[in-house]
């Protein structure tokens, strides 16, 4: 026997080094799951441990690391295909359910065989029954496969703690949320039958079970009803009413056997141990006919362990037992009661008066002991098996992939192998309540700890800097230590720790650019120059002078520290060329409540997305709709800054007939429309006359709708004729009176693949301009120029030497000022790679990682060195590279799958089918 006192883990060479390799093939190293006290779990491998923490092993990490086993909630091991399946279910009164079969019976102890912990000595006081598994079964309900799933309520998301340490084979069972229902029609019950009930809840189980007759599902009284009033179990039928039990705080499980004979109508209720609960008379429930049963759950994960119905032996016999002997029940149905004795050879069974019965072991159906009462929780932890047996364990003791086990149930030391094991579930301390009784712990401060991703979740901590050299460590919650992360392994780190401004990392004015990498960096510079394929610039992390290959950069925003970023006051708000979100319908009232659609955050479905000048059989039209089309709404939305303020404001539209406008959700335009026969209709306003073309109308009284961020403008339109051959919608919105309509009437070609939703109106004029570009002279522009006053330039970038920009466009030669140039973007296809690759540049020990600064600026640094305040890397474009760790948002393993890419300026390049 193991010495009693506090839990003692002792786990010595379970997963062994380099020089133990033998046993690492053995097995002996396997990945399991450990799952924390937080809810988190990490795949790890069991090394060695001591009575308050365990030694572990995880790819994510270079060394082993000892962690304590108060954080630990328990140990999830691989799944077991092969499951040994045992004639016998013994139920003991330490809530333990173990599968096996009968050897011998002796005066103090039964002895099973099991397929695990091979023979058993179960102590007799501590059996509080054992039945054979489905002698005779009509209906197996503990396996969800089993039953007509309703999904409201059911158990998509299981409770964490009843879920994952639970036995392969039992993992299939149902579990149901609040308010949850399981049913099953067409089971045709026996005269005769029997059902072995056990359910559990997130606390102690809540439910109502009800089984009625198909035929009279209109009658729910005269159904038999097994459900929890508060805390009481209650048994009803009809008339009667029978109170069957009450649960105690913690009893995270009830265990029933239920006999009924349709012979006599008679029904009785048993604990596990046989003790008598319910004896009820009269009962009716239809035999040979279709009955339905329905599950309820009244409370936080019903989970149904056992639920199995089976068909009683003709001669069985429902009886009142209020002896407290033991009771046998053979195959033909008959009940004896007295101490069972013997072996496979020679069984019988020895009453209180010393008369015994010969019997043959194996025409045992069933055994109850209503003597042995449910004990007092012992057990610290709780083991799992692969083919569905739970134990608990005082101590337990694990050496070089072997296990010896302390059970409550036995005075033997019981032994098996980690491959055995389905789990290793560590119970509350003190009051003896099993943790999967509990929830998850909770912890708020997760929500400013860092995270650490990995291919298998994540967990909550914090990144730290060590001054041991080029390594990044993690520290758990609630651990001091701090463990080094593995270089093989992809993961990425997202650090939650408050940061400084964005615009405190470096001056702007001194790097008044931002250069866009093809591979994904992105990085604020002074360009100083381009000349031989070459650009040369300066970045605030290392300030030497660096070069990188033109055909390596995917764009360059220049922003001047005389640049204003204020929108000029003839600035167009909404171009000729926007692109717009609209809605064609059919139905001349489809649009008719504009509350329904008109809000700019409103989304709309089903919408489509073009270029403005909508309609149909107009020669203006550049986006068909269908046609007839007797109403259309479009909707654009634009942004301006905070600087904004303008005391004019333009609308130019072209509509032929009827129209409504809104500028942020209020309406700034109203003009008639009309109708014919049913859907003729009035709108009040003075002037009844039909608008027909273009028109310019001075809206500058609504221009105080206008606001900082997201506006929106909208517009609704209808044909005066359904039968009418042609319809052109189209507006703008300025700050400035326009007369030109020559710019509406070109209809263009699409050459840019774009995400239309997110596409402003300088896409749109992007996008116009190459279409005139291609349609001219026939040939693609390498690059796109934005000049600060919405010129649009394409052509070439020929040469940069600061402060001036040299650009190429139908064969002339451009001389810009770069303080006039907002961007400057590469159409051409690029290959997102860098000339020299981050794995051949660096050594196989290093460590290469994409750092996110809190500006939202991208590197791919190879790691030198790290501290507390410093991060040191180097980069084959810019050399040694210094970061204060404060500007870092998240560092990813180069070429992990959360590696972001900056995709900004994907949709202008220009592909060959465009």
């Amino acid at each position: 026997m193991f010495p009693t006192g506090s839990t003692l883990i002792f786990l010595s060479c379970l997963w062994a080094f380099s020089c133990i390799g033998k046993e690492i093939g053995e097995g002996h190293g396997q990945q399991v799951t450990l799952h924390l006290r937080n809810g988190e779990k990490l795949p790890v491998q069991l090394v060695s441990g001591a009575p308050s923490e365990l030694l572990l092993k995880s790819p994510l990490f270079e060394e082993p690391f000892a962690f304590p086993i108060s954080l630990i909630h328990g140990v999830e091991f691989p799944g077991n295909q092969q499951t040994p399946q045992s004639p016998f279910q013994i139920n003991t009164s330490n809530r333990d359910v173990v599968y096996g079969d009968l050897l011998e019976a002796e005066e103090d102890t039964l002895i099973f065989s099991h397929a695990y912990l091979k023979r058993v000595l179960f102590r007799r006081d501590a059996v509080s029954a054992f039945y054979r598994k489905q002698a005779r079964p009509i209906f197996d309900g503990s396996r969800l496969e089993s039953w007509e799933v309703h999904k409201h309520g059911l158990g998509g998301q299981r409770p964490v703690n009843n879920e994952l340490f639970r036995s392969a084979q039992a993992r299939a069972v149902p579990v149901l949320d609040d308010e949850g229902f399981l049913s099953r029609s067409s089971i045709v019950l026996p005269d005769q039958f029997s059902v072995d009930l056990a359910l559990s809840g997130t606390e102690f189980p809540r439910f109502s079970l009800q089984i009625q007759s198909t035929a009279e599902s209109t009658r729910p009284d005269k159904a038999l009803k097994l459900e929890t009033w508060d805390n009481a179990l209650v048994c009803i039928h009809q008339h009667m009413f029978e109170p069957v039990l009450t649960m105690h705080p913690g009893q995270s499980e009830v265990r029933l056997h239920m006999s009924y004979d349709g012979r006599t109508n008679h029904l009785m209720l048993f604990a596990s141990n046989g003790h008598c609960l319910v004896d009820m008379q009269e009962v009716t429930l239809p035999d040979h006919h279709p009955v339905t049963l329905t599950l309820h759950s009244r409370g936080e994960g019903l989970q149904i362990n056992e639920m199995v119905f089976q068909k009683q032996a003709a001669n069985s016999k429902v009886s009142s037992f209020v002896s407290q002997q033991p009771r046998v029940w053979l195959a033909e149905g008959q009940c004896l009661l007295g101490q069972l004795l013997g072996d496979a050879t020679q069984a019988f069974v020895m009453n209180e008066n010393g008369t015994s019965h010969g019997i043959q072991m194996q025409a045992i159906e069933r055994v109850f002991y209503p003597q042995v009462d449910s004990a007092p929780e012992t057990t610290t932890i709780r083991l799992g098996f692969h083919d569905g047996t739970e134990i608990g364990a005082r101590e337990v003791l694990i050496n070089r992939g072997q296990v010896s086990i302390d059970a409550a149930f036995s005075e033997q030391t019981l032994h098996c192998t980690l491959q055995d094991l389905s789990f290793l579930r560590w119970e509350v301390p003190g009051d003896g309540r099993p943790r999967e009784a509990q929830k998850p712990v909770s912890d708020s401060s997760t929500d400013s700890l860092d995270r650490l991703l990995f291919a298998e979740g994540q967990i909550s901590g914090k990144t730290v800097f060590p001054n041991d050299g080029a390594a990044v460590h993690w520290q758990f919650q609630g651990l001091s230590s701090s463990f080094k992360l593995a270089k093989e392994v992809p993961f990425r780190l997202e650090r939650r720790e408050p940061a400084p401004r964005a615009s405190l990392l470096y001056d702007a004015s001194t790097y008044p650019h931002t250069l866009f990498f093809s591979h994904g960096e992105t990085v604020p510079a002074r360009v100083l120059f381009q000349r031989k394929g070459e650009i040369g610039f300066r970045v605030p992390y290392n300030r030497s002078l660096h070069r990188a290959d033109q055909n390596q950069i995917k764009a360059i925003e220049f922003r001047s520290e005389h640049q204003s970023t204020h929108i000029s006051e003839y600035a167009a708000l909404v171009g000729p060329w926007a692109l717009w979100e609209y809605l064609a319908s059919e139905e001349l009232s489809a649009f008719q409540s504009p509350s329904e659609w008109n809000p700019h955050h409103h989304g709309l479905d089903g919408y489509h997305v073009g270029l403005g000048g909508l309609g149909f059989g107009h020669p203006d039209v550049v986006t068909e709709v269908p046609v007839p089309t007797k109403s259309l709404f479009m909707r654009h939305r634009f942004g301006l800054p905070e600087s904004f303020d303008a005391e004019e404001l333009f609308l130019n539209l072209h509509c032929q007939y009827g129209f409504m406008v809104y500028l942020n959700d209020h309406k700034i335009v109203e003009v008639p429309f009309v109708g014919e026969g049913e859907h003729a209709r009035e709108l009040p306003i003075a002037d009844d006359t039909l608008v027909q073309g273009w028109q310019r109308l001075d809206v500058s009284n609504h221009s105080h709708l206008l606001r900082e961020g997201e506006n929106s403008l909208a517009v609704v339109g209808y044909p005066l004729k359904t039968e009418d051959s042609s319809f052109l919608m189209h507006a703008t919105l300025s700050t400035q009176p326009t007369t030109h309509r020559d710019a509406f009437t070109a209809k263009p070609k699409k050459l840019l693949t774009s995400d239309p939703q997110h596409d402003g109106a300088e896409f749109s004029r992007v996008q116009r301009a190459l279409t005139d570009f291609v349609l001219t002279h026939q040939e693609r522009p390498k690059h796109v120029i934005l000049t600060s006053n919405g010129d649009v330039l394409l052509g070439r970038l020929s040469h940069i030497q600061f402060p001036h920009m040299e650009f190429v466009s139908k064969s002339r030669n451009f001389v810009i000022p770069m303080a006039r140039v907002l961007k400057c973007v590469h159409v051409e296809p690029l290959e997102a790679k860098l000339s020299m690759n981050h794995h051949e540049s660096g050594t196989q020990d290093s460590l290469v990682l994409r750092v996110e600064l809190i500006d939202g600026h991208q590197m791919d640094l190879q790691l030198s060195a790290a501290s507390e305040q410093r991060f040191h890397g180097i980069s084959p474009i810019y050399g040694p590279v210094t970061v204060p760790v404060e500007w870092i948002r998240s560092l990813t393993k180069w070429g992990a799958p959360w590696m972001k890419s900056d995709q900004t300026y994907d949709q202008w390049i220009l592909h060959s089918g465009d």
